[in-house]
């Protein structure tokens, strides 16, 4: 089994009962969490906006930030709209500040969901900025917008150096290895409660090409994995996702 996530951009293997190995693509992390919000029952309204739709939703969201025109979306009567955990109104905010794009962009559609995220950064007074955000769109109209601003330069700039996200992100998986909704999720929480009860001795379902991106460093795998500028670890030699995992390091 193949996982992916990027609050760490991790890559897993592991073998379901029957002892086949499967390949699964799932959300980022925080991605995932985002797309959790939505409620089932909202998965019919999906089905009007495929992958390129929603992605090409979140390029519009982008470019109308920096423009600050939140009606080049196509928006909803009732859209909502948060920054960092703060319902606003559309056009407050980050919509104030923007002042150019980043150059980092991991964006992830949900199509089942009508969910899109967008992971990357952007320019805020000038200052590079992470921003994550979530879209929620049904009938073509965005319904909601769910928005992180982490005001760290320093994190931005080395999103920005790497450029452009690990391709793996974007390789579907082979139909007869996918796994259900359910499986991914179950799979991406095994990597949080991998960190929250780090006593060495979990079920840490790990490949050996791992790699762990956390705030712009490659803190575990190969830096290579993730793109030939990403930076490693500041202090010491890399080690493995496993190693790091089995180590314990977490519950320090």
């Amino acid at each position: 089994m193949r996982w992916r996530s990027y609050r760490s951009a991790a890559v897993n293997h592991r073998k379901t009962p029957n002892g086949r190995t499967h390949t699964v693509r799932p959300f980022a992390c925080l991605a995932l969490t985002l797309f959790a919000l939505a409620a089932a029952p909202r998965a019919a309204e999906a089905q009007d906006c495929d992958r390129a739709c929603l992605e090409g939703l979140l390029d519009t969201y982008v470019a109308a930030v920096v423009a600050h025109e939140p009606q080049r979306l196509p928006l909803a009567a009732d859209v909502k709209f948060t920054e960092n955990g703060q319902r606003l109104g559309l056009g407050d905010g980050l919509w104030h500040t923007a002042t150019g794009r980043g150059g980092y962009a991991l964006k992830l559609a949900d199509v089942e969901r009508g969910q899109a995220v967008l992971m990357g950064t952007i320019r805020e007074a000038d200052a590079p900025t992470v921003l994550v955000a979530r879209l929620r769109v049904a009938s073509h109209e965005v319904a909601e917008i769910e928005t992180l601003v982490i005001r760290d330069a320093q994190v931005a700039e080395r999103l920005d150096e790497i450029g452009a996200p690990r391709g793996d992100w974007y390789e579907p998986a082979p139909t007869g290895e996918r796994l259900s909704r359910a499986a991914l999720v179950e799979i991406a929480n095994q990597y949080f409660s991998g960190i929250e009860r780090n006593d060495g001795r979990g079920d840490y379902p790990l490949a050996a090409d791992c790699t762990r991106l956390e705030n712009g460093l490659v803190l575990a795998g190969d830096r290579l994995l993730v793109g030939p500028r990403a930076k490693g670890r500041p202090n010491g030699g890399q080690i493995g996702c496993l190693e790091q995992f089995r180590s314990g390091v977490f519950s320090t």
